[in-house]
């Protein structure tokens, strides 16, 4: 979009609109909103809208142009995207980058809604490139549910870091203070929101250390806990055990399962179970064989375990609300509550209504408890932090 604003040069006011209208509609994808097919032109209507003797016409070729390209660059990468979790490497990104340009490469990765992974790499080509944190996040803008973003401030933050296998001790005052004051600005939180950012700086902390989970949530600790308090140490290690997940995506079912294993090593159930327990079950559809696994274990690891059992299989209470009493239905109250939050807090970030239908068909818990879980977004930072810092 922002290669064909700055392509149009004297071309009247209202020709500009009809471009962007048509641009968008041809382009856009869906994330965590809906829109109708209908309003999207059948083609011989398209044709008529874009007359070739309009000044309209040269707008339209633009548009043309720019979707041959996402095309074109998404069908070079597709070796990659075609394999489960197999990452496009940064050097596909820096190659191609002269050729395409850092908005189509990221609006070709947004039209799969789960781009989420792929989009880091990209972000931190995007940084190297543009060296600025304000104009790099303008282009990542929330794309690929702000993937782009994280990978920018992957970028940002490893250029203070010499060493090619950086650990805790060469993370000096100095950036530890930078990191920590990042979630105070405006120009990152305009897009993530403060739980988000937290999250993000997850990302950050995790890639620094190499993924060493216990140094990276010793990090989260040390740089957010007495300075901005438990939800953000919280959401900090949500974005370290997501990093981790992703750099290890590509392994086996029996590392899934040891996956597993370190959430019963490590600070924070709630955050691990969360991003790994999807990996060793297959949910939605086995939700029941996780339940099981859920109530094998007690306190802290039993109630962190449901919230990650809630968030994996959300799906399927989105496809039939009813499913939430079966879903979160077992165990104490407290890791009822912890399943709703995990279920409902992606829904209720794009579509709060929903949530709430769900709740007036909860049955199986305390409704009322439903309503209030139902209120909390994704990174909300109104949820009870002690029961996820256990």
């Amino acid at each position: 979009m922002k290669q064909l604003l700055r392509s149009i040069n004297g071309i009247q006011v209202l020709g500009v609109a009809c471009a962007i209208i048509a641009l968008a509609l041809v382009l856009w994808h869906p994330n965590d909103t809906h829109i109708s097919s209908a309003l999207v032109p059948p083609q011989n209507e398209m044709d008529e809208w874009m007359s070739p003797t309009s000044t309209e016409a040269t707008q339209y070729d633009l548009a043309t142009s720019t979707k041959a390209l996402i095309k074109q660059f998404r069908e070079s990468i597709q070796p990659y995207l075609s394999k489960r979790d197999a990452l496009v490497p940064m050097s596909v990104y820096e190659k191609d980058y002269a050729t395409y340009g850092p908005d189509i490469m990221i609006d070709a990765l947004n039209r799969d809604r789960f781009c989420h992974a792929q989009a880091h790499n990209l972000g931190r080509v995007i940084y190297a490139h543009v060296g600025n944190l304000a104009d790099s996040l303008a282009i990542c803008e929330s794309k690929c549910t702000d993937g782009c973003i994280h990978g920018v401030l992957m970028g940002m933050f490893h250029a203070p870091i010499s060493a090619d296998d950086p650990t805790v001790q060469e993370i000096t005052p100095a950036l530890s203070a930078q990191i920590a004051d990042t979630c105070t600005n405006p120009d990152i939180i305009q897009y993530t929101g403060i739980g988000n950012c937290y999250h993000a700086i997850g990302h950050v902390l995790a890639s620094l250390v190499d993924e060493e989970v216990p140094q990276a949530l010793s990090l989260c600790k040390s740089i957010f806990g007495a300075k901005y308090g438990e939800g953000a140490v919280y959401y900090c290690a949500t974005g370290v055990y997501m990093q981790q997940s992703i750099a290890s995506s590509e392994d086996t079912l029996a590392s899934s399962t040891r996956q597993l294993a370190q959430c019963t090593s490590n600070l924070y159930p709630a955050a691990c179970y969360r991003y790994n327990l999807h990996t060793a079950f297959n949910l939605p559809s086995e939700y029941q064989k996780a339940t099981a696994f859920c109530l094998s274990l007690a306190g802290s690891q039993q109630q962190g375990c449901f919230h990650g059992l809630g968030f994996g299989a959300y799906k399927m209470v989105y496809q039939n609300p009813a499913s939430l009493n079966v879903l979160c239905g077992t165990g104490t109250d407290i890791d009822k509550q912890m399943c709703i939050e995990g279920a409902l807090g992606l829904i209720s970030t794009s579509d709060k209504g929903f949530a709430n239908s769900a709740c007036e068909l909860y049955t199986e818990g305390d409704r009322t408890m439903c309503m209030k879980a139902a209120t909390i977004q994704n990174f909300g930072m109104n949820r009870d932090f002690d029961l996820y810092m256990q």
